[in-house]
């Protein structure tokens, strides 16, 4: 009786870690992030994102971060939402880790709300 209580909590408890870390790594958190973070990522979409729709960056200044999106993934994914008057832009970049080369990368760029 007492070795399968033992053994039912060992079971409760990993499967409870087990659930806390999935929810850490699968689930988004929207980020508070730090200023100059978002001004960072800002920059990087500004350098690359008219280009890659093909509108002016002049244009693009318009738009305005509206939601960041963070996720883990072999380094950080940042699912950046803009939005200007009823039109909007969502990017997402990944910042690689020093593994796979460092930097950020552009993803994917659309325009869905």
């Amino acid at each position: 009786m007492l070795l399968s209580f033992i053994f039912l909590y060992f079971t409760l408890v990993w499967a409870n870690a087990f659930e806390d870390r999935h929810e850490k790594i699968g689930s988004y958190v929207d980020a508070h992030l730090d200023p100059r973070k978002v001004k960072e990522l800002y920059l990087f979409l500004l350098k690359n994102v008219p280009g890659h729709l093909g509108i002016t960056e002049e244009y693009f200044r318009r738009f305005k971060i509206r939601k960041i999106e963070k996720f883990i993934v072999a380094g950080i994914k940042y699912r950046v939402h803009l939005r200007a008057h009823k039109q909007c832009i969502t990017a997402e970049i990944w910042e690689k880790l020093p593994v796979y080369g460092g930097g950020k990368e552009l993803l994917s760029v659309n325009r869905k709300c």
